[in-house]
């Protein structure tokens, strides 16, 4: 099982993940979200982690695909994450300038959504699954009553 941490935003969060064998890092390019970070930090955190046992992962949502190649020249990103609507003629046109590892996030609500996989040939599938947090906190309580530190 691999291990992806989002959000990342300052090298005291990325030194923990790399401290506790997190395998990816993920920088959000998405400016609606409150983990939107700054090409310039981003930078740092992506420089910080090069020769160590951590992948960098930026993710992007319905970015124009002439941005996210320029994006692409300046970051030097492990690997994307295509979290928006982006078709397999998004993915192939990235991958005809890039050489850089796809992942594309298909959200999961039915049995047919696991169908989608179909559309993607080029790329790693994440499947992502809304949650109730307030369910996981709670289910958390419960498992975390029961361990002793």
């Amino acid at each position: 099982m691999k291990f992806k941490i989002c959000g990342i935003k300052n090298l005291e969060t990325l030194d923990c993940c790399i401290a506790n064998n997190v395998d990816f890092f993920g920088l959000i390019f998405y400016k609606k979200s409150p983990r939107n970070i700054e090409i310039k930090d981003a930078q740092k955190l992506i420089f910080s982690s090069k020769n160590k046992s951590i992948s960098s992962v930026g993710v992007f949502v319905n970015e124009p695909i002439i941005q996210l190649q320029n994006l692409l020249k300046i970051l030097k990103l492990d690997y994307i994450q295509l979290h928006g609507n982006e078709d397999k003629n998004y993915i192939s046109e990235i991958k005809k300038k890039n050489s850089i590892k796809i992942i594309k996030n298909i959200s999961v609500n039915s049995k047919e959504d696991l169908l989608k996989i179909e559309k993607y040939p080029n790329a790693t599938i994440l499947f992502h699954r809304q949650f109730c947090f307030e369910c996981i906190f709670v289910f958390i309580l419960k498992i975390s009553s029961k361990l002793h530190f």
